[in-house]
């Protein structure tokens, strides 16, 4: 029998002891009565949401946002009572689903609000929404920028408040540059939702909980916090600005959740002139050339090739030649790695830390995207006072 309940050929280890770190600590900088809606969207940024969400509402997360409404229904049906938001679009198709679900679902218009309120008339229940307000990101939302827009807005939302089976439960914008070095334009968006926020209360008309903070915004800016918060990368250990030694970074505290793992699968000595790869990328020198079972198929970045490093036994090992679908290449020249040798390709393993951050630099993006697209066949492994408690395999493909 292995010795495993997986098999050890690359796996994400998903510490949740370092998500319930992670959590405390964003619960550090929210002021006393704001309440935390974790962002769970993209299967939990990667992490897994089915197990995720559930430890996050047994930490005392107030609710909960993903993307659309199929991240939502995995929510309900892995045991999530508390508030589910999405932020995306939903169908009026889906309306009942929000209604047997208790669901609730952002709206950008009057339009999209009376489609949702004819299908809630239809099926005799009701849709709860949360406003959204286009404050600069030019996403989704109500366009307010000017004062102008505040009361175009204002009218709007009045219609919309007036719309049969249907309840405002709050209303939100998103900043686009909070996480960004002498960010300023975070006020300005800001001042803009608290125009709307203020015509609103003037005209008696209800909006529900105010929300407009992201991770960056939640640890630098207490003041924008309103009625919640949405804890999103730095749940998982990232920092906002991508920058593990920054000054934000370090301002969160907090600790990577996933870990990224291979093992050497075959380890042998090639001469100077040997070629490794596609591409036939030639060796300058004489080598120890290891293979490890990881490639672009599991999400690990073609675009690593010739620059990427890997964690053996401690010490950094250069990729060499192109990253493949399935295997990728290191140099482990004047290590004692062998076969079997386990191998950190991002995150934290005892003293030894290769941050997700760094990585997704070389590859030209963000940590965000590089843990959202571990891939689906790289089981979970969740861990919780140091121990496995379980271990999820997406897909056997």
């Amino acid at each position: 029998m292995p010795e495993h309940s997986y098999l050890k050929r690359t796996w994400a280890e998903i510490s949740l002891d370092r998500l319930k770190h992670n959590f405390e600590a964003i619960r550090a900088h929210t002021p006393e009565g704001v309440k935390i809606m974790s962002v769970v969207k993209a299967d939990a940024y990667g992490h897994g949401a089915a197990v995720v969400a559930p430890e996050l509402e047994a930490l005392g997360s107030d609710a909960f946002a993903v993307s659309n409404i199929e991240e939502a229904v995995v929510l309900r049906r892995n045991g999530v009572h508390a508030p589910i938001l999405v932020l995306g679009w939903v169908p009026a198709a889906w309306t009942d689903v929000l209604i047997r679900e208790r669901i609730e679902t952002s709206v950008s218009s009057y339009e999209g609000a009376k489609r949702l309120s004819d299908e809630a008339v239809r099926l005799n229940g009701i849709v709860s929404v949360h406003i959204k307000a286009d404050t600069g990101m030019g996403r989704l939302g109500l366009r307010v920028t000017d004062d102008a827009d505040v009361c175009r807005a204002a009218e709007e939302i009045r219609r919309i408040s007036e719309l049969p089976n249907l309840r405002i439960a709050g209303m939100f914008t998103h900043f686009a540059t909070a996480d960004e070095p002498g960010d300023s334009f975070s006020a300005v968006q800001f001042t803009r939702f608290d125009r709307l926020r203020r015509r609103l209360n003037e005209l008696g008309i209800e909006h529900g909980l105010c929300h407009c903070s992201n991770s960056a915004a939640t640890i630098l800016h207490r003041e924008y916090a309103c009625d919640m918060v949405r804890a999103g990368v730095t749940l998982y250990g990232l920092s906002p600005d991508n920058d593990p030694a920054s000054a934000l970074a370090k301002a969160c505290a907090v600790e990577p959740v996933m870990t990224l793992k291979s093992t050497i699968v075959q380890k042998r000595r090639f001469r100077c002139g040997d070629t490794v790869s596609y591409g036939a990328h030639m060796l300058t020198h004489d080598a120890d050339i290891a293979v490890i079972p990881v490639g672009y198929a599991d999400g690990y970045p073609r675009l690593l090739s010739g620059t990427g490093m890997v964690g053996v036994q401690g010490t950094r090992a250069k990729i060499v030649g192109k990253v493949c679908m399935d295997m990728t290449m290191i140099d482990v020249s004047g290590s004692s790695a062998a076969e079997g040798s386990e191998v950190l390709l991002f995150g934290k393993t005892g003293d030894d830390w290769i941050p997700a951050e760094s990585v997704a630099a070389l590859a030209g993006t963000i940590g965000y995207e590089l843990v959202c697209c571990i891939g689906r066949r790289v089981t979970r492994v969740y861990l919780k006072d140091g121990k496995e408690v379980t271990a999820v395999r997406l897909t056997t493909a």
